[in-house]
């Protein structure tokens, strides 16, 4: 299954912020995001390698079970009841 959803870097890093307690509560780390640029870097290759990263890092997340909860089903635009089918 497939899901477009648009968002900016510091989405993702709220996301992370998030979940970073139910991650260390579950005893795991929360993958890291990739890095952020000083510079406002506009090119069509940094794009690409930026979404990339991220796209990496959102299936790993959503791989965990115990890290779906209502943010991130918020965060991929899910109605909350998700959270509690993924993680039952």
């Amino acid at each position: 299954t497939s899901l477009l959803v648009r968002r900016r870097y510091r989405d993702f890093h709220r996301l992370a912020q998030a979940l970073a307690p139910r991650a260390r509560a579950a005893g795991r780390s929360l993958p890291s995001l990739p890095g952020k640029t000083l510079f406002r870097c506009t090119s069509a290759t940094f794009a690409a390698h930026r979404q990339a990263s991220l796209q990496r890092w959102l299936r790993e997340v959503i791989s965990s079970p115990e890290l779906f909860a209502t943010e991130l089903c918020r965060f991929l635009g899910l109605r909350a009841s998700h959270a509690r089918k993924k993680s039952a």
